[in-house]
């Protein structure tokens, strides 16, 4: 009986994806890796740019289909294609460093926890519906609601792209 080693440190996070066949790991080297549930076996996606400050555990965020995931990286949430392995956009709100994410299906909403003490409530880009920018990012929102350009074409650009997200909500904000 021979043993995987899921990552050479330690494992701080998993994610089921839909359909239970597969499921993301998370690890303190700094990697995000895809597993093959029946088999056991790494599928070998390379998600690039993974690599999070901090030392704690991260959570990571699962659209309702699977398509994408959610991953906190220092100050942003970086959104990558799970198939692919490519990043797709990133998503900018907090403060200083988050470090929980958690997709809830049935509202198509993403919650975001960080250091700087505040819970965003995201309205992602579900995909298909807005086209990537040429750069591969969809844009962002900055930490004063104002939506971001990566290059074009993305959300909150002024360049026609469709807009399929709002400013994060501030949870326990001070109106």
């Amino acid at each position: 009986d021979q043993r995987v080693t899921a990552h050479s440190g330690a494992v701080t996070s998993l994610a089921p994806l839909p359909g239970g066949r597969h499921m993301l790991s998370a690890g303190r080297d700094g990697r995000v890796r895809c597993w093959d549930v029946d088999s056991g076996k790494n599928t070998l996606v390379n998600y690039g740019g993974t690599h999070s400050q901090g030392p704690l555990r991260l959570t990571i965020g699962v659209s309702h289909d699977g398509r994408l995931f959610y991953f906190p990286c220092g100050g942003t949430i970086k959104v990558y294609d799970t198939h692919s392995g490519a990043q797709v956009g990133a998503l900018k709100g907090h403060f200083g460093y988050t470090g929980c994410c958690t997709y809830n299906p049935r509202l198509q909403e993403l919650y975001s926890g960080g250091h700087d003490r505040q819970l965003l409530v995201w309205d992602p880009p579900i995909p298909g519906e807005v086209a990537p920018a040429e750069d591969g990012g969809w844009g962002g929102w900055d930490s004063n609601g104002q939506g971001t350009d990566t290059g074009g074409g993305g959300l909150g650009t002024e360049s026609g792209g469709a807009s399929a997200a709002r400013p994060p909500l501030r949870l326990g904000a001070q109106a």
